[in-house]
């Protein structure tokens, strides 16, 4: 009795994970369709200053966003031409 529900149980759970590898491999290449922003760079100097301060003050964006080797040039305030 005991071997009987063990094997319908391991019938059960090589079933299961059955389904869930073919489930991941069948959705892994799906692709969306979503509408993209026209997005433009804007050449307005202010603006420039302004995402430069962002990125490099509060936000913190060139503390992880520095190239590998080039840390240190975030304490510039600027990467200099260095990226």
């Amino acid at each position: 009795m005991l071997k009987k529900i063990l094997t319908w149980l391991l019938v059960v759970i090589v079933l299961l994970i059955s389904g869930l590898y073919v489930t991941i491999v069948m959705r892994q290449n799906r692709t969306f369709k979503a509408p993209t922003p026209d997005i433009k760079a804007s050449t307005d100097s202010a603006i420039i200053e302004r995402g430069k301060y962002l990125a490099y003050g509060p936000a913190h964006c060139a503390d992880c966003q520095a190239p590998v080797g080039k840390e240190e040039a975030r304490y510039d305030g600027y990467f200099n031409g260095l990226w």
